[in-house]
Formats: C-alpha cells, sequence, structure tokens
C-alpha cells in the first residue's frame, strides 16, 4: 500500500491507510475519482460500504481491470464500468452478453473502444431489434448489413469483415 503524503480536499494524510481509516464517504469519493489516485488504494475503495465511492472507483481510469471486473457484476457500478477505458475486453464481452445487463450499461460497453468487433456483432445476432438494424442500415458504412445477415451466417460475416478490416490496414 502506498505510504506517501496523500492530500485530498486541503486534508493531509500521512498514508494511505490514515486515508482508509477516514469515515468520510465525501472525502473517499473526491479521492477515488483522482486521476492520480493510487490503484491499490482504489482496489481497498473498490470494496466500501457505500455504493458513491464504489461509482467513484468504477469511473476512475486508474482502477485495475481486476477491480473493475469485479465492479462490473454491481449493478449501481456496470454502467460506469462499461465506459472506463480501461475495462478490459472480456468484462465488456461479459456486460454485452449477460443477461440482466441493464440497457445504459450495455450501451456504454457496444461504445468502448475496447470492446471487441466480434462480441458487437454476435450482439447483433443475438439480441438486435427492428430499430437496431433500421439503424444499422441507415449507415452509410454498413447500409448493406440487412443483406450481409441474410447471404451468410455468422460465422461466415465475421471472417468477411474481419478480413476487410486487415486489408484495409494494408
Amino acid at each position: 500500500m502506498s505510504t506517501d503524503l496523500i492530500v485530498v480536499s486541503g486534508c493531509e494524510y500521512a498514508n494511505a491507510g490514515a486515508l482508509l481509516a477516514e469515515k468520510n464517504t465525501n472525502l473517499l469519493t473526491t479521492y477515488a475519482m483522482y486521476a492520480d489516485a493510487a490503484p491499490d488504494v482504489l482496489k481497498i475503495l473498490s470494496n466500501h460500504e457505500s455504493s458513491q465511492v464504489q461509482q467513484a472507483v468504477a469511473q476512475n481510469p486508474c482502477t485495475p481491470t481486476e477491480v473493475l471486473d469485479c465492479l462490473a457484476s454491481n449493478s449501481w457500478c456496470e454502467y460506469l464500468v462499461a465506459k472506463n477505458p480501461n475495462t478490459a475486453p472480456q468484462t465488456l464481452a461479459r456486460l454485452i452478453m449477460q443477461p440482466g445487463t441493464k440497457y445504459e450499461a450495455c450501451l456504454n460497453a457496444l461504445s468502448n473502444p475496447n470492446t471487441p468487433f466480434q462480441v458487437i456483432l454476435r450482439f447483433l445476432f443475438s439480441k438486435a431489434n427492428d430499430s437496431l438494424v433500421l439503424a444499422i442500415e441507415a449507415n452509410p458504412k454498413y447500409g448493406d448489413f440487412n443483406r450481409m445477415v441474410t447471404d451468410f451466417d455468422e460465422r461466415t460475416l465475421i471472417t468477411r469483415i474481419e478480413n476487410e478490416q486487415y486489408s484495409q490496414k494494408m
């Protein structure tokens, strides 16, 4: 655990232990939102009894991926974890595909750049509704989506798109 002097909202703490002994939820929330918060302290704060503190940890990009993975199972935090740029691809995939994930969390995970493209495709095949397909068809890049879905099975479509992405990089 960090042994450096910690200053939060004008208050000085000799070390992380002194900060963690603090009972002021607002102060702990403020620390959890700091861009330079220590990952080991964020890990401890992720288990705090206050959902406010846990949510602050969930949105901090310094939070370790394994902590975000644990927080993803918390319904109060899943939408923030899904938006966090440090969230691991497998955690985002789980949020997207597991039943019971809140709509906002699913949208955040779908827009997170760490979400694997294959997961987005699987989501479309398993959970797409008519309005989502219409929205994709309105996109000039994917306007041919409906024909692609009709003409190809899921694995063929994923392979085709991966090949197109590879050829565009060359």
